[in-house]
């Protein structure tokens, strides 16, 4: 099936793109290392669209449910806040891919 991470495999072929939003701070080294996760796990699944949202940008933070990071939403529901399951993700992730 391809690539292998830490023992790892990607997600089944989803048929529909799947939005994947995460929060995050400058010098969170939680945030940082969620995000990681989370370029690996879109970039293995090519149906994911991940998008990086900075508490400090400029712009009014539409999503900041008072700036916990990370928070991670998928198709613009939360399933993450503050916290992060690697496991958990990829199983969430195959069950919505298999509703499509």
């Amino acid at each position: 099936m391809g690539i292998s991470y830490w023992g790892m495999k990607p997600v089944e072929q989803i048929n529909q793109d799947i939005k994947v939003e995460i929060l995050v701070r400058s010098g969170c080294t939680y945030s940082e290392r969620t995000l990681k996760e989370l370029e690996y796990i879109c970039h293995i699944n090519p149906n994911t669209i991940l998008e990086i949202i900075h508490t400090d940008d400029p712009e009014p933070c539409r999503k900041s449910f008072g700036g916990i990071t990370p928070s991670i939403w998928v198709n613009g529901k939360l399933w993450y806040l503050g916290s992060f399951n690697d496991v958990k993700f990829r199983a969430k992730l195959r069950a919505l891919s298999s509703q499509a």
